[in-house]
């Protein structure tokens, strides 16, 4: 992983890779990973609020059981496969996005997804995240080795959205090209 700022140029195409930098201002403690989805703002929406669908779309989510869900709230358990644990997500929808914490024991993250229109059939995604790590794992584990869990997470999540977007479009396309044969 690069260590450090690297500044971001303005996406233009759909099917450029995940970049992957520090906040600005956050001493490299919050991670930011961007890239387009190849569909429109409201279908990426509705996929990362099918909370239940979570294990389907992201490779990192083993299950999810939705605790509560309150207007513009939800709270949900889930099991990440990468950190092999058990998360309480706390997750509320926003006019620009998503934000949300989570916890299990000793770790606790936040985050914040936006997601801005990039014309009518893209959606360029920033997923910025913070990782807080207490008690004695908080004093053993690298602050590098965080940021570099955190940057990894943040790239695969973005990853599958970009594949799911992929896949439903060729499904489309295919399902287009069959009506018209």
């Amino acid at each position: 992983m690069v260590l450090g700022v690297m500044l971001l140029a303005p996406l233009t195409s759909v099917g450029q890779p995940v970049t992957l930098h520090d906040v600005p201002n956050t001493n490299g403690k919050w991670q930011e990973a961007r890239g387009l989805v190849e569909a429109p703002r409201n279908a990426v929406q509705a996929w990362l609020t099918d909370y239940t669908s979570w294990p389907y779309i992201f490779s990192d989510v083993e299950w999810v059981q939705v605790m509560k869900h309150e207007g513009k709230v939800t709270v949900f358990m889930m099991r990440s496969r990468a950190f092999k644990r058990r998360l309480e997500i706390r997750i509320q929808s926003t006019p620009d996005g998503l934000v949300y914490e989570g916890k299990d024991g000793c770790i606790r993250t936040e985050g914040k997804i936006f997601l801005t229109s990039a014309g009518t059939r893209a959606t360029d995604v920033t997923i910025q995240n913070v990782a807080h790590i207490s008690g004695f794992l908080g004093a053993i584990v690298p602050k590098g080795a965080v940021r570099d869990r955190q940057r990894a997470k943040l790239r695969i999540d973005l990853t599958d959205l970009q594949r799911l977007a992929r896949r439903r479009l060729l499904a489309g396309r295919t399902a287009e090209a069959r009506a018209n044969e």
